[in-house]
């Protein structure tokens, strides 16, 4: 039991390291696809996470201009699933989005 055990763990370790999005660093973000990138945009606002065809995708950060933040899950750049948007002053929704709107 103990055997079977030791293989399951260093299966999910192996299966963890072996699909990790690589981090991208070219400044153009327009090559970027299926990996883990930064992106500064010229309205204060940071993107922080995965991108797929140029595009946040998956799971991602994003600060606002005016500090607020949003932290989940994203599809066509566009804020979509379970996610936590923070503001400024502490107050949070947490819950799910679609089309970056809070469902209730």
């Amino acid at each position: 039991m103990k055997k079977l055990l030791g293989i399951v763990v260093l299966s999910l370790l192996w299966f963890n390291t072996a699909f990790a999005l690589p981090m991208y660093v070219d400044e153009d973000s327009s090559k970027w696809t299926m990996c883990e990138g930064t992106k500064e945009f010229n309205n204060n606002l940071t993107y922080t996470g995965e991108w797929k065809d140029n595009m946040a995708n998956r799971k991602g950060i994003k600060t606002f201009s005016d500090g607020s933040k949003y932290t989940g899950e994203w599809k066509e750049d566009n804020i979509n699933g379970q996610g936590t948007m923070t503001f400024l002053d502490g107050s949070k929704f947490a819950g799910e989005f679609k089309d970056g709107k809070f469902i209730k």
